[in-house]
């Protein structure tokens, strides 16, 4: 199954791209109007400054000219200043050539030109000043005039961005709420499909475990069968001789003996076959005594192992090992390795079956193996093996979960459930946390 993700991954980078794109237009605004900042405070103040100084400097040249007692060199003074003015002005209005220009190529620009290379001025100046004063003026006014008409744009263009930028803010907080709607819904169906899928494999376990017992379930009456015959048997024994009058206190209490033992033996394998069947929806973890869950398991998959034969070697479990483990989990793994290595086994001639099952304490695990004297697992199929519904038997013979499920509830013991590489043999190796006794 693919992985579920709740994050709303498509809306999300939607919202990112829109941001972004609101947050490149404030930019690009934030720019402009810095550069219009920076305008006013490098040419166009200044320009209106010398724009005074110039117009003042005229009048002033003007003046000198229509008084014949002013000195020469004052009045040419006076023209030098006044074309630096003017140079200056021409300058910072270069940011729109076509008005600077204009000037720079009039009549009077070109007279007032001719007048600073002159030695003697007259009267006849104070005509081209006086043009040449409009001129500049007539540049200044057409200057401040195309500036207006920037601010103007440059207003509008900040309405624009307000209200680009409003909608942008109103346009976030939805997106946000958006994703964080979108986000609590998926998470909600992530939990109800994680419940749904909880308890289906809670179901499927309980049905591998049921199908586990169905598969014993002629052994199982076989193993009940034999000690009810025994009773009824001793029973009709004792009967007959209580009939006859020849029972005797050693008879009875002989054939009250073997119906406890029969008793006995029949009650553990229904409980047994109780705590192995039982539900297990709270896989609780407890301190385990390892050979107390192996006898359970065999008291109910004992008569199928006679019954093909089996010879089943248990002398290398230490009784006194202790894991932390779900009796119910652990129960229903050792069914399902025992049943699959019965079925394999089933194919070879007697005398050669053979099952041992072995426990070792390494550090803080416990490691019990359950190895048969099958042929082994091909290569082949090795990588499989724990894949669910992937089986070696016959069709109609296995579901292929048998494997995959003991894998899971190994992992949720906290342990894990492996096929041991190099064996030779079919080996699967159990991982318990071991617990001191």
């Amino acid at each position: 199954m693919n992985q579920y993700s709740v994050f709303p991954k498509r809306l999300t980078i939607f919202a990112l791209g829109f941001i972004g794109l609101v947050l490149g237009f404030g930019l690009f605004s934030v720019l402009r109007t810095s550069e219009l900042i920076k305008s006013f405070s490098s040419s166009d103040v200044p320009v209106l400054q010398l724009s005074c100084a110039a117009t003042r400097l005229m009048s002033e040249s003007i003046e000198s000219i229509t008084k014949h007692d002013v000195d020469q060199a004052h009045i040419g003074l006076q023209l030098h200043a006044l074309d630096d003015s003017i140079n200056e002005i021409l300058a910072l209005t270069s940011d729109h050539p076509d008005h600077a220009k204009k000037m720079t190529s009039s009549s009077n620009y070109n007279e007032f030109q001719k007048l600073l290379h002159m030695k003697v001025f007259d009267s006849k100046m104070q005509g081209t000043l006086t043009d040449l004063k409009s001129d500049l003026q007539t540049l200044i006014e057409n200057y401040l005039l195309k500036k207006q008409s920037i601010i103007e744009q440059n207003i509008q263009f900040g309405y624009i961005s307000a209200i680009v930028s409003l909608i942008g803010a109103v346009s976030f907080f939805i997106l946000i709420y958006f994703i964080y709607t979108s986000y609590q819904r998926n998470v909600d169906n992530l939990q109800d499909l994680t419940q749904r899928l909880e308890k289906e494999r809670l179901s499927t376990i309980q049905s591998s475990k049921l199908a586990s017992l169905g598969e014993m379930a002629a052994g199982l009456a076989h193993e009940i069968n034999n000690p009810l015959a025994v009773i009824v048997g001793r029973c009709e024994i004792l009967l007959s001789q209580i009939t006859d009058g020849t029972a005797s206190d050693r008879e009875v209490m002989k054939t009250v003996t073997k119906v406890s033992e029969m008793s006995n033996r029949i009650s553990k394998i229904v409980t047994s076959m109780r705590k192995v069947a039982k539900s297990s929806d709270n896989a609780e973890l407890t301190n385990l005594g390892l050979s107390g869950v192996i006898e359970d398991v065999l008291n109910l998959v004992n008569e199928r192992i006679r019954n093909n034969s089996i010879n089943l070697d248990l002398s290398q479990v230490d009784p006194n090992i202790h894991v932390q483990g779900n009796f119910t989990h652990l129960s229903q793994v050792i069914i399902n390795l025992l049943n699959n290595g019965v079925d394999e086994l089933s194919k070879l001639p007697e005398g050669q079956r053979n099952i041992w099952i072995k426990s070792t304490v390494a550090g803080d695990f416990t490691y019990l193996k359950v190895i048969d004297s099958g042929p082994g697992v091909p290569d082949a199929i090795k990588e499989k093996l724990f894949e669910p519904f992937f089986t070696t038997k016959e069709v109609g013979k296995g579901t292929g979960l048998g494997l995959s499920i003991s894998k899971t509830l190994m992992t949720d013991m906290g342990g894990d459930l492996t096929l041991e590489k190099d064996a030779g043999r079919t080996a699967f190796v159990l991982k318990l946390t071991h617990q001191k006794s």
